[in-house]
């Protein structure tokens, strides 16, 4: 079993954190690509520093993408996405299973994490 640790500056910035164990644990894979070259902008944006996105794929219907968003403040927040071209038609809650639920219309409000100050 191996276990790796990381010791961070003073003061504690989950939403750093997050992000930082992240990619210690998920390392970027490279392969390489066919096709013509990405624009080079980010396909989403968060409003906010305090949620995460920890997925983003194509839905298993093919009819749009889930983005899977974690919270990881001490306290309920409300993110805004802003989109790269083409911006979707609609943003919609799902569930696990990927139902569509209702649409959203503004922020999304995502509760606080597990993660507590």
């Amino acid at each position: 079993m191996t276990f790796r640790f990381a010791v961070g500056r003073t003061g504690y910035d989950p939403a750093a954190a997050t992000r930082a164990a992240t990619g210690m644990s998920q390392p970027l894979l490279v392969f390489p690509a066919a096709g013509s070259a990405p624009a080079g902008e980010s396909r989403l944006r968060l409003s906010t520093e305090d949620v995460v996105v920890t997925g983003f794929k194509p839905a298993d219907d093919g009819g749009g993408w889930i983005v899977r968003l974690y919270n990881v403040s001490g306290t309920d927040a409300r993110v805004s996405l802003s989109w790269s071209s083409p911006v979707p038609s609609a943003l919609r809650v799902s569930d696990t299973s990927e139902r569509r639920g209702a649409i959203v219309d503004g922020p999304v409000r995502s509760p606080r994490g597990a993660w507590r100050r």
